[in-house]
Order: C-alpha cells, then sequence, then structure tokens
C-alpha cells in the first residue's frame, strides 16, 4: 500500500463518520421534539454527562462542553428552572457545587432515547440485518475511543 492509498482510506473513514454524524445528528435533534421541557442539544447533552457522572460539579460539566464554568452555570440556572436538576453543596467540600438529575430529568432522558432508538431502529431497517454486526463493531470501536458508556448504563437509568 503506498502512502497515498493510506491518504485516501483515511479520508474515507473520516469522511464517513462525519457523514454518519450528520444522519445522527438529525435523529438526535428529531428526538427532543418529544419532550415537553423545550430542551436545546446542550442542555440534552449536560443531562446526559450528568447521569454518566453522578454528582459532577459545574467545572467538571463546563470542562466536558468545553465551555467556561460562567456559561455552564447559566446553563445550569435554566435546568433548574424547567425542574430537571438540583445543585447541592457538596459534603465533603463546602465549596463544591454537585448536580443530581430530578425524576423528570430522567424521563425526559428515558423519552428521548426511546425516540431515538425507534427512529434507528427505523433506519436501520432500510439495511441487510446481515450487515447490523458489522456496523454494531464499527460504531462500538468510535464510542469506545470516545469513551462513550454502553447502553447498559442507560438502561439501569429507567
Amino acid at each position: 500500500m503506498c502512502i497515498h492509498d493510506k491518504t485516501t482510506d483515511d479520508n474515507r473513514t473520516i469522511d464517513a463518520i462525519v457523514r454518519n454524524s450528520r444522519v445522527l445528528l438529525a435523529i438526535a435533534i428529531r428526538s427532543l421534539a418529544v419532550v415537553d421541557s423545550d430542551l436545546t442539544l446542550v442542555q440534552y447533552r449536560s443531562l446526559v454527562f450528568i447521569a454518566q457522572h453522578t454528582k459532577c460539579s459545574v467545572s467538571e460539566l463546563a470542562n466536558n462542553l468545553g465551555v467556561s464554568n460562567p456559561t455552564v452555570s447559566r446553563l445550569c440556572d435554566r435546568l433548574l428552572e424547567k425542574g430537571l436538576i438540583e445543585r447541592h453543596q457538596s459534603s465533603n467540600d463546602r465549596r463544591r457545587l454537585e448536580l443530581v438529575l430530578r425524576p423528570k430529568a430522567l424521563k425526559a432522558l428515558s423519552m428521548v432515547s426511546e425516540h431515538r432508538r425507534n427512529d434507528i431502529r427505523n433506519l436501520l431497517m432500510q439495511i441487510p440485518k446481515t450487515r447490523w454486526a458489522e456496523i454494531a463493531n464499527a460504531l462500538d470501536l468510535v464510542s469506545d475511543a470516545a469513551g462513550e458508556q454502553s447502553e447498559e448504563m442507560w438502561q439501569r437509568l429507567e
């Protein structure tokens, strides 16, 4: 294999993932419409992070989202107003505020996930089932590399 071929394969892989991300982003955005809390994608992603990192701090959430603490503080204010999270002072460190999901947020995450799963199932029905394992293996590699938790974690929340 020459260097040019490797670059072509690299670009093809990157292009395929970017293309796929557009499809999945469209599904993700559509799935938010099922929640009556008027969630934005960033707010949803914040709830996902909080669900995966129980009692995370504002700083940890800001770091994950790649934004400043004041930005996340305002985001948390909106989530608090919507009744989706609570902020508690840590029992170990009085300076640390911990974020906790409220039952309404867990219900919203469950509804969004169910809607998303249905959309993805409908999409997969257009692909021969003999190829599904191939798709799952490739996507697992990407998800594992990104540190994304398995679906089993989500099923425990429901």
